[in-house]
């Protein structure tokens, strides 16, 4: 076993009591460790979109490059939510948004949506960052207002989400 690899389980054995599932992107350049059982819908349109692997799957994350003229994590956000805002989804309001870095370093902008009349929790939440090419990708869930889905998928996203770069360097070692 190399030592990215060692490193990658024992990660996932930190970061969960169960064994874990690492879904690589390699166009963009990122990997996300989930808990066990997660799986990638093959039949995604755009991204990868990962589910917990049943059919009453609280959470679904899609992995996707944004707009390709956003130059950073806060042209991302309004980019996304001005087309929201077209779409005139009242569900498509930013709550809020903060700074946030991931367990392996990566810095980006979390973005929470959803309609504050209905709910304090958001309906979604994108996390925006710099890909190791400099573009602009999300990791974004639907969390469907719910605070405990919304807390284990900040915790993956934030324990999870790594550069296949580093990976790459580690495997050398």
């Amino acid at each position: 076993m190399k030592f990215g690899q060692f490193f990658l389980v024992t990660l996932a054995i930190a970061y969960s009591a169960t064994s874990a599932e690492t879904f690589v992107d390699r166009e963009i350049g990122v990997s996300l460790t989930t808990p066990e059982g997660w799986v990638e819908d093959d039949a995604s349109l755009y991204g990868m979109l990962l589910t917990e692997g049943s059919d009453d799957a609280r959470c679904k994350v899609r992995i996707h490059l944004a707009d390709k003229s956003a130059g950073s994590p806060e042209e991302a956000m309004e980019a996304t939510f001005a087309m929201l805002r077209i779409e005139a989804d009242a569900a498509a309001s930013l709550l809020y948004s903060e700074r946030v870095e991931t367990e392996s370093g990566i810095k980006g902008l979390k973005a929470a949506q959803g309609d504050c009349e209905y709910s304090k929790v958001p309906g979604a939440v994108h996390n925006y960052s710099p890909s190791p090419s400099g573009r602009i990708f999300c990791v974004c869930a639907s969390v469907l207002y719910d605070e405990k889905t919304e807390q284990s998928y900040e915790a993956a996203v934030l324990k999870g989400l790594r550069y296949l770069v580093e990976q790459d360097q580690d495997d050398e070692s």
